[in-house]
């Protein structure tokens, strides 16, 4: 083998090198990513709304989950936060950001509140 040659396999065997490295990286960022989303759990929700008798309209618009409620006093703001869930309070209206199954979340909640009614 030439001296050429020899820089050749070497300067190779670093990108490749490299490459597989790149990859696992990524991978394991893709992972820790995928894992981290948190589901919100629908119960401790409706705690956090003062219970599914506080609740009387759930509508969805984007990602916002506004919500009516009867008495505005009872929502626990640190319940909300301690899932993850950003509210706003406008009159007897609470909007939250709800950034992963909001569809789910509020069919949920539309069965929950027709099985009080």
């Amino acid at each position: 083998m030439t001296d050429g040659q020899i820089i050749t396999l070497i300067i190779s065997i670093i990108v490749i090198l490299l490459g597989v490295i790149y990859l696992y990286i990524y991978h394991k960022r893709v992972t820790l990513t995928e894992t981290e989303t948190k589901k919100i759990d629908v119960n401790g929700l409706v705690d956090a709304l003062g219970g599914i008798t506080n609740l009387n309209m759930v509508r969805l618009e984007d990602k916002r989950l506004k919500i009516g409620l009867i008495n505005p006093k009872m929502v626990s703001q640190t319940l909300l936060k301690s899932q993850g869930i950003v509210g706003f309070l406008t009159g007897n209206e609470l909007k939250l950001l709800i950034k992963e199954n909001a569809i789910e979340i509020k069919n949920v909640l539309e069965k929950m509140i027709s099985e009080v009614k």
